[in-house]
């Protein structure tokens, strides 16, 4: 049987930017890794309608999952009202049933510090109240827009060696083509931040998740 990982982001790119060389990793190891979009990032564009947007990205995410090996699962809330989206019932019920049904044996979501996106928050605001309910403790954060941070990786984080997968997580984010204005500001970041990360933990590339409590 496979064990399951569960990635619970905002919006499609989010799992590539903050993890896409951990995923890549796990899912050539055999683990099955699915991905929660709270949203489907309808408002992630100035020039584009919604109704042309939103198919558009679902298939990037999709072709993104072929690419990374993982399941897409998406919960279409509203983008941009994320905040006020989780306070509906029904969206902690489906985090709760997510977990029960893949009972993962890890969890990964937004850090609480990644505040310039009011949904990364949210999604962080709901899951965390859901693990606290649930005592789930094996779970782990990734930033996006935050800089680095040396005493992010203290001894319960998780650090990943991504040298052999960093080309495939660059070749997924190519992917998020409606996204490119973004993708384009944050790939040397994600380059930059996965070469200190090597450093630091002494190897060429990693990506650095830490403990959630």
């Amino acid at each position: 049987m496979k064990k399951n990982v569960l990635i619970f982001c905002a919006h499609p790119d989010d799992e590539t930017l903050g993890a896409g060389g951990f995923i890549k990793k796990l899912t050539n190891q055999g683990y099955k890794v699915v991905t929660i979009f709270f949203s489907l990032g309808e408002e992630g564009s100035l020039i584009m309608n919604k109704e042309y947007l939103i198919p558009k990205r679902i298939q990037e995410a999709k072709r993104v999952s072929n690419i990374l090996g993982t399941t897409p699962y998406f919960l279409s809330l509203k983008d941009m009202n994320l905040i006020n989206e989780i306070k509906k019932p029904r969206v902690k019920r489906a985090v709760h049933r997510l977990i029960d049904f893949y009972n993962p044996e890890f969890i990964l979501f937004h850090s609480k510090d990644d505040r310039i996106f009011v949904d990364h928050l949210a999604v962080y605001k709901i899951v965390s109240e859901v693990l606290k309910e649930k005592d789930y403790k094996n779970a782990y954060t990734f930033n996006i827009w935050n800089p680095i941070s040396i005493s992010e990786a203290n001894n319960d984080s998780i650090v990943v060696d991504i040298r052999e997968t960093l080309r495939t997580k660059l070749k997924a984010l190519a992917e998020f083509k409606t996204q490119k204005t973004a993708v384009y500001q944050l790939t040397p970041i994600v380059i930059i931040k996965s070469l200190i990360y090597g450093i630091i933990h002494k190897c060429r590339f990693a990506e650095v998740f830490l403990k959630y409590e």
